[in-house]
């Protein structure tokens, strides 16, 4: 299916149900390409580009696959209220931001690529988690940034050419990576002014970045 070119939304769901989105097209929306309320959604086999946003969720469930989200004028998709996003096989790319989490949200991403971000590859915020396994963040101004009392556990991943910091930690962030790869950002991971974060490394290669490899400037 194409859904093209409307003035807001290009498909607004309220009701408490199901939607499944398959080898579709929805692009050049006024608002957000899908929006989401209350109502979980099975995206897989589609584009999802040149809207405002790509994908608005206030849960309780989004699961992705197979699909690429990109050109969006804003974030590629934005989970609020408690909202699980479950992402495989996908790419976001040249959104302004690629994923943000707010509310206690849970993101779970596999074999998937955020690249090309106008400013982080992938937000979370206060209580809101990601959980990912050979995700590559890169060509972002920030790859991954964690903030408030939020919690990044990543494995596999490849966080490389971002701009500034492949990772940066903000507030009581808990960041734990391993079998990983930070290299050729301009910092590999940073702890910001006054943070008290906290950071599990184990088996990683944090190699080749412009300036600093670990750079702590809180309390970890």
């Amino acid at each position: 299916s194409l859904i093209a070119n409307n003035t807001c939304n290009g498909i607004l769901m309220l009701d408490d149900s199901r939607l499944n989105v398959t080898d579709s097209e929805i692009r050049g929306n006024g608002g957000a390409g899908l929006f989401l309320n209350g109502f979980s959604a099975l995206i897989r086999s589609s584009y999802i580009r040149s809207n405002a946003w790509g994908v608005i969720s206030y849960g309780p469930l989004l699961q992705i696959e197979d699909t690429s989200i990109s050109d969006n004028v804003y974030e590629g998709i934005v989970l609020y209220e408690q909202s699980v996003l479950n992402i495989m096989e996908s790419t976001l790319g040249n959104n302004t931001r690629g994923i943000v989490a707010y509310d206690f949200s849970m993101v779970t991403i596999n074999d998937s690529t955020i690249i090309s971000s106008t400013y982080e590859g992938i937000v979370v915020y206060l209580n809101s988690s990601l959980q990912a396994s050979y995700l590559n963040v890169t060509e972002n101004l920030r790859g991954i940034a964690a903030y408030g009392v939020a919690s990044v556990d990543a494995h596999y991943a490849d966080i490389s050419l971002n701009e500034y910091e492949g990772i940066y930690i903000g507030g009581n962030a808990t960041v734990t990576l391993s079998y990983s790869s930070i290299r050729l950002n301009t910092w590999g991971i940073v702890v910001g002014t006054g943070n008290y974060a906290t950071v599990y490394v184990h088996n990683n290669s944090i190699v080749n970045n412009v300036e600093y490899g670990v750079l702590n400037w809180g309390i970890t």
